[in-house]
């Protein structure tokens, strides 16, 4: 007869693509008649933004856009100008699991950003980029369920629990708001620098809404008409949601990257002004894992007649913990600094290595300095630091870390340089192959194996450490019946003994 088994399916998120991309950008400019020469270069600034995401088969291309400025003291001794840039540029990963119902995530980060002087009246801006990429691909699998046991078949059955990517979700809006200086403030003569951060404050599954607070930061370096440089840092709270195609109870586990797409300020004013209008362009991304039980038939055999099983096997990626981790980096900026004006912190996305039953994971920091020495003339210099952490690591595990938000920051003048800080927060997802082995198909026979008679019992020396159940399969026996006979208790045995064996 034929096993009846009942065929459901398991339908997640498989994840074809994990990649960390980094490259180099560079763009020239010619300085504005307008402007004097160059004498040195004291700053450079930049921020990527990302435009769109093409996935085709086999290859997925990431573009967007940096924009960035130069700011140069000029060779005739007068007030520090700047040079604006805008760099487009892609990114292409090829993979052959990539499809066009691909759905990917992503982010770009400036890691460094670079001016130098070509000549007296060009400049060029060199600029860092790492870029994370990660796709995946709707799966389904078959869960398979014996419905129908027939006499004298013996099965072992396990439960397993994966957490499984479910579905993604994105969505797209607007910050956007009219920025005051506060009353006293220098009017705005020349603005030198925007700067735009994202950081999410809140989040949390409502059915099927992933629903989430943040704040999108907005800084400004520009020059009064008394040529000193002020800044100005404003803080734009959103509260948004991303749909999802499920609902879920909250025990999930969700996952958001945020990235902007585009922003633009613009003074009220030319010159003398109080108020700008800033719009920025946000995207985040979703992610949602879920538990999923899954009940396999890993063994049977027959104590009476014959099985002929048809076995599966596959593998699914569950994920094992999200661990989280905070640590606050100190870099220290070498230079001539009375007065810290501004400061501004690139971070470059995670490498991972593991060392052991841990992930040691770090990041790359560029910390850029600008103020006044003790004379009163302004000054620039560039540290450099690597952020440490370290995380617990499962073995045959493998693990993805996130860099999720630059935090709280300061910098102060210190002697023969500047002190700076900055609160780092990673995310990582660790996650390990489970090979699962279940029991698809199968026919069994109610026939007696061989002729004649057969033995009701059997006596059998086991040795410490042999598995219950495979004593029983050798013997065509009944488990159960052989652990009461015995008086046998747990899966392997404690000891070397002569073991009952009941038959039939």
């Amino acid at each position: 007869m034929e096993l009846t088994i009942q065929n459901s399916p398991l339908t997640y998120l498989k994840c074809v693509l994990r990649e960390v991309r980094r490259q180099e950008e560079t763009a020239e400019t010619v300085v504005p008649d307008t402007y004097p020469d160059i004498g040195s270069i004291l700053d450079a600034h930049a921020c990527a933004v990302i435009r769109g995401k093409d996935c085709r088969a086999g290859s997925v291309i990431i573009s967007g856009g940096v924009k960035g400025s130069i700011l140069y003291l000029p060779e005739d001794g007068s007030w520090p100008r700047c040079l604006e840039f805008y760099m487009p540029f892609s990114v292409k990963v090829e993979n052959s699991e990539l499809t066009e119902q691909s759905q990917v995530l992503s982010s770009v980060r400036v890691s460094a950003a670079d001016g130098r002087m070509i000549n007296s009246r060009k400049a060029m801006l060199r600029v860092n980029l790492s870029c994370s990429i990660t796709a995946y691909e709707k799966m389904e699998e078959t869960r398979y369920t014996l419905t129908q046991q027939p006499p004298y078949l013996r099965l072992r059955r396990e439960e397993y629990t994966v957490d499984l990517p479910l579905e993604t979700a994105e969505r797209s809006f607007l910050v956007s708001d009219t920025l005051e200086l506060p009353a006293g403030s220098p009017p705005m003569d020349r603005l030198y620098k925007v700067h735009c951060s994202l950081e999410l404050t809140d989040q949390k599954l409502v059915g099927d809404k992933a629903v989430f607070k943040g704040i999108a930061r907005c800084k400004l370096l520009y020059q009064s008409e008394d040529h000193r440089f002020y800044v100005q840092e404003f803080q734009l709270p959103f509260s948004q949601y991303c749909e999802l195609s499920s609902e879920y109870d909250g025990d999930e586990q969700m996952e958001l990257i945020p990235v902007m797409t585009g922003y633009d300020l613009e003074p009220e004013t030319p010159n003398g002004a109080t108020k700008a209008y800033f719009n920025l362009h946000v995207l985040v991304q979703c992610v949602i894992f879920g538990k999923q039980p899954i009940e396999v038939i890993r063994d049977a055999f027959c104590t009476k007649g014959t099985l002929q099983p048809t076995w599966r096997d596959f593998t699914l990626e569950s994920s094992l913990d999200h661990p989280m981790a905070t640590q606050t980096v100190h870099c220290r900026v070498a230079g001539d600094f009375q007065q810290i004006m501004d400061y501004d912190i690139y971070a470059g996305d995670p490498s991972v290595e593991r060392t052991g039953d841990t992930a040691a994971i770090t990041i790359p920091l560029s910390v850029h300095v600008l103020g006044y020495t003790q004379d009163g003339m302004m000054n620039a210099a560039v540290g450099r630091e690597t952020a440490g952490f370290e995380i617990p690591l499962a073995e045959q595990a493998f693990c993805m870390p996130r860099l999720d938000r630059l935090g709280n920051s300061s910098a102060s003048a210190a002697p023969d340089g500047a002190d700076t800080r900055v609160e780092l927060t990673i995310c990582s997802t660790c996650f390990a192959g489970q090979n699962i082995r279940t029991l698809a198909a199968g026919t069994w026979e109610d026939t007696a194996p061989g002729g004649g008679r057969s033995p009701s019992v059997l006596l059998r020396r086991a040795g410490k450490g042999s598995a219950v159940w495979d004593i029983a399969k050798a013997a065509a026996a009944n488990e159960e019946t052989l652990r009461q006979v015995n008086g046998l208790e747990g899966e392997w045995l404690s000891e070397d003994r002569v073991l009952l064996i009941p038959l039939g």
